[in-house]
C-alpha cells in the first residue's frame, strides 16, 4: 500500500526517478508473483489439501473466479470491439494494440 501511494505521488507530481531505482523496483515487482506462489505452496503443504472443505463460500468464490469473471471479460471485449473501437478517430483498420 505504501508503494502504491508513493507511485501515485510520483506520477501526479511528475517526479523524475533515477534509472537504477526504476530497474531495481522492476526486478522486485517481477519477483512478487513467483514468491507468492512459493509461499502459497508452502502453506498448502503444511496444512494439507485434505483440510480444504467445499462449502458454499468456497464454491461461490470458485464460480465467480472461473465462470463469472471470464464471462464479464468476454462481454467487455465484445462491447469494446463492437462500439468503442469504431468510434476511435484516425484509425483505418482494427489491430490488437487499439484494445490496450
Amino acid at each position: 500500500m505504501i508503494g502504491f501511494i508513493i507511485a501515485i505521488i510520483v506520477l501526479i507530481f511528475s517526479i523524475s526517478v533515477a534509472p537504477i531505482i526504476i530497474k531495481t523496483l522492476d526486478y522486485l515487482g517481477n519477483m512478487v508473483t513467483p514468491l507468492s506462489l512459493v509461499y502459497i505452496g508452502i502453506v498448502l503443504r503444511d496444512t494439507g489439501l485434505s483440510s480444504i472443505r467445499l462449502n458454499k463460500d468456497t464454491i461461490g468464490g470458485l464460480f465467480g473466479r472461473f465462470i463469472i469473471t471470464p464471462m464479464g471479460m468476454i462481454g467487455v471485449l465484445y462491447v469494446g470491439v463492437q462500439y468503442v473501437i469504431p468510434l476511435a478517430p484516425h484509425t483505418t483498420h482494427w489491430s490488437p494494440s487499439l484494445c490496450i
